[in-house]
């Protein structure tokens, strides 16, 4: 694709028109092969510009994804990149591949539609799972392949495995952004699972890997929650202040899965004082319990 058809290159005008529906990663290619200053920051400008329009966009896992790869929200990220002249973005943006390919899933771009002058008949609906387009259960299968095959090389896996009580929010993040680079994504996992199940189970990726490598029971994480509170507030005689804070640890965790040192100082518990305030609360044992509270989540074990 050629950008900058009619274009004198050593000049510095842009383009009159630009490509509206050109891709994040058409641009970012484009980027990596010209060398001509002018082109280069018309290029940068552009990407700039249709980040500016798709960072609201990004939520959820992809956010967490988001923020793994550059260390910063999109909303930083634009930002930081208009602070920057033209030519500083673009060499910034060069090796970006795997953001933009992020950014072009999120927004939707880049869909090829495959025309054919045949009649048309409607034979079968099917959603094709991960890279390949897969069959449910096969994409099921991959995933317990992929788990199997790699525990030993990701360290979060191990963790997960191995130590829940031990898992942080920074190595949650890396292990979904591993998966998310093979096509194993939360919601695929469980919209597999519903269609070769017929079971609707809004599992955390955790519980997933968890079964796949250990057979663990799937179950909504939100009931693994509320099960580990009830086991935890049944531990000891809490006060009326702990338990509280418990309760909203545990709320916390419904939403973020996990609850760590770094979750406590920010947002609303470092408003309310953060983890030396509430470390204080449960007199000094506040990292004992949260990882009680996670390895709890995790217990499959009947209560005695």
């Amino acid at each position: 694709m050629d950008l900058y058809a009619g274009m004198d290159p050593f000049s510095s005008m842009k383009p009159v028109v630009t490509n509206p529906r050109i891709t994040f990663r058409q641009l970012l290619d484009e980027l990596e092969q010209v060398q001509d200053p002018a082109a280069r920051q018309t290029l940068a400008e552009q990407f700039q510009a249709r980040l500016q329009r798709k960072k609201n966009q990004v939520k959820g896992q992809d956010l967490e994804h988001f923020t793994a790869l550059v260390q910063m929200t999109p909303t930083e990220l634009a930002g930081t990149l208009r602070q920057m002249d033209a030519l500083q973005a673009a060499a910034w943006l060069e090796g970006q591949g795997e953001l933009a390919d992020l950014l072009d899933r999120v927004s939707g771009d880049g869909t090829v539609f495959v025309v054919s002058h045949h009649e048309d008949e409607l034979r079968r609906v099917e959603r094709g799972y991960g890279e390949g387009r897969q069959r449910p259960d096969d994409y099921l299968e991959a995933f317990r392949r992929f788990v199997r095959e790699n525990v030993n090389e990701i360290t979060a896996l191990q963790v997960v495995l191995q130590r829940p009580r031990d898992l942080t929010r920074q190595q949650l993040r890396e292990l979904k952004l591993e998966l998310d680079r093979h096509h194993f994504r939360e919601k695929e996992l469980q919209s597999a699972w519903r269609e070769t199940t017929d079971q609707e189970v809004a599992a955390s990726v955790i519980g997933f890997v968890r079964q796949a490598a250990l057979g663990s029971p799937l179950m909504p994480y939100v009931e693994r929650v509320e099960r580990a509170l009830g086991r935890i507030l049944a531990r000891a005689d809490w006060d009326v202040q702990q338990r509280k804070w418990l309760e909203r640890i545990a709320a916390q965790m419904k939403t973020e899965t996990l609850v760590d040192r770094a979750a406590l100082d920010q947002g609303e518990f470092a408003r309310r004082g953060g983890f030396r305030h509430l470390d204080r609360i449960f007199g000094g044992r506040l990292e004992e319990v949260l990882g009680d509270l996670h390895e709890a989540a995790w217990d499959d074990r009947k209560p005695a």
